[in-house]
């Protein structure tokens, strides 16, 4: 075949390929198919290296202590900053009794408190069962009871609500300056200068893949809520970076991910909290939804991912326009881990 017509020939399969890919998106599922497979060998990597401490904690531990770790109602905290706090947390739980495979109920509204509570019952291989904020009387009881839980902790701002003969604290450090203190007596509430200034050193639990990390509860809307075991591996799995962000690092990092959604629900701990800790970024979390707040905090916490559920974009939709939210530099708004949908805006 002479040069004129291999070129020809050649043209063809391109303009072939390009219908093709056009009419099936051959190439968009080529790409699916790799983003993927690369996705499970980190998570491998990811587990292995993490070693007898396959933890959430472990994880935050190693990213560097200088980068923006957290942004809440205006104040940001470095990873080292929120480290000391963590481990002055554990160090006192520990204290209090908390130990390996020890279920604690955790009744917190979205605040620092919940994040620093999250991390040092990872840290001490305790199991925290995560509760509904919205729950009362008879649900909330009937969640703290098939936790199995020994103690629980709470923001002020709840603690009265929940009942019982549990040891009880009442943790408030940044989040509740206005809060009064819990009228149960049985309550202990918890300040930082409470928490030991200088901790002692006290080495993570060894916990595998396989180990619980936690448990979230289903609605309830056909019964009363369920509780969903979450192992280790689930919060490693969330917590290394989607290979869309890794095949684009000069696009999607540094990520700060802002969210408004409750941290006791799997979209906010796994694809906002873990996520953000696995890719050393800075978690930028809203106490609850506010639609006039919503772009405020965007921009003020530079966020440049945010995460939504359906029901939160109709709110926004109807709201007055304004021009901070002009200014917003969010390059995506995300969903759940699960089906990992993103909505580029840039």
């Amino acid at each position: 075949m002479d040069v004129q017509s291999l070129s020809l020939a050649g043209a063809a399969v391109l303009a072939a390929g390009s219908y093709l890919n056009a009419k099936y998106g051959f190439g968009t599922d080529i790409q699916g198919i790799r983003y993927e497979k690369d996705y499970v060998r980190r998570v491998s990597e990811h587990c292995e290296k993490l070693g007898d401490t396959c933890t959430i904690y472990n994880v935050f531990s190693r990213v560097e202590p200088t980068s923006d770790a957290l942004w809440f109602e205006g104040r940001t905290w470095t990873y080292g900053e929120l480290k000391h706090e963590v481990e002055r947390l554990a160090a006192f739980l520990h204290d209090e009794g908390v130990k390996p495979n020890d279920f604690v109920g955790v009744f917190m509204s979205n605040s620092p408190e919940m994040i620093m509570t999250i991390l040092a019952l990872q840290k001490l291989g305790a199991v925290a069962a995560l509760i509904n904020i919205n729950l009362r009387d008879d649900t909330l009881q009937h969640c703290l009871n098939v936790s199995h839980a020994t103690m629980v902790l709470s923001t002020p701002d709840l603690s009265d609500a929940m009942l019982g003969s549990l040891p009880h604290f009442a943790l408030t450090y940044v989040a509740f300056p206005d809060v009064p203190a819990p009228k149960n007596p049985n309550i202990t509430l918890i300040t930082l200068s409470d928490l030991p200034k200088t901790p002692a050193a006290l080495s993570p639990a060894k916990r595998t893949a396989r180990d619980l990390a936690c448990l979230i509860y289903t609605s309830g809307t056909t019964g009363k809520p369920k509780a969903c075991a979450i192992r280790n591996a689930m919060m490693i799995a969330t917590a290394t970076p989607h290979s869309q962000d890794v095949f684009n690092p000069g696009k999607y990092f540094p990520l700060r991910t802002y969210s408004p959604l409750p941290l006791f629900h799997g979209t906010c701990l796994f694809t906002g909290l873990c996520y953000d800790i696995g890719a050393g970024a800075c978690f930028c979390l809203a106490r609850k939804f506010s639609a006039s707040r919503f772009f405020k905090d965007v921009t003020e916490s530079r966020a440049t991912r945010i995460l939504y559920v359906g029901e939160l974009c109709r709110y926004l939709v109807h709201s007055p326009p304004d021009l901070i939210s002009i200014k917003a530099n969010c390059l995506i708004w995300q969903a759940n881990q699960a089906s990992q949908i993103k909505v580029e805006v840039a």
